[in-house]
């Protein structure tokens, strides 16, 4: 349990910079899609979406949590869910032109 503990310890002192400008850049877009929801604004929320889980993947299981065992397995997981919101947002951009 200790090396899960330290491992999300390790994850957010590297990385509180860029956490913080996720999660204004998740303020920003949630509020814009609930007051002002547009073609653009659905767009860029899927590509934040998409970027997040990216970046869940890329940062936190395969670097920060690589002392862990099966971290490649859950960074799949998240590249996955990365690939769906590209794949969605593929289709939309497609039905929507």
């Amino acid at each position: 349990m200790e090396l899960f503990w330290q491992t999300i310890a390790d994850y957010n002192t590297m990385t509180w910079p860029v956490q913080a400008l996720i999660v204004l850049a998740a303020v920003v877009l949630t509020l814009l899609l609930y007051f002002r929801p547009s073609p653009a604004v659905r767009i860029a929320m899927k590509v934040f979406m998409a970027l997040l889980n990216f970046w869940i993947a890329g940062v936190y299981y395969l670097v920060c949590c690589e002392p862990r065992e099966h971290h490649d397995l859950l960074a799949l997981f998240w590249a996955i869910m990365g690939c769906i919101w590209v794949y969605d947002l593929a289709v939309c951009l497609l039905y929507t032109s």
